[in-house]
């Protein structure tokens, strides 16, 4: 039996997009399964996960302090050029 050159191309295209369609199963079905690891650790470790919150809070604030006194730093040069 001979195919048609149109049916060749669309044999491949099916193919194509079946493929995709089990690559978005495989990613989906991946990212359950992370998603419940990291639900299961969570529950199992609440002195880590307060921890990390924390240790984040921490980190943030700093970098935001340290931006405002950089930002203010030409300001107190002005005041102290006028004194």
């Amino acid at each position: 039996m001979d195919l048609k050159p149109s049916q060749k191309e669309s044999d491949k295209e099916r193919d194509s997009d079946d493929s995709q369609l089990k690559g978005g199963k495989i990613w989906c079905a991946d990212l359950k399964v992370i998603l419940s690891y990291m639900i299961a650790e969570t529950k199992k470790k609440v002195g880590a996960l307060k921890m990390g919150i924390f240790t984040v809070f921490m980190v943030v604030m700093v970098i935001v302090m340290l931006k405002s006194v950089v930002q203010i730093t030409p300001i107190l040069f002005v005041k102290l050029g006028q004194v």
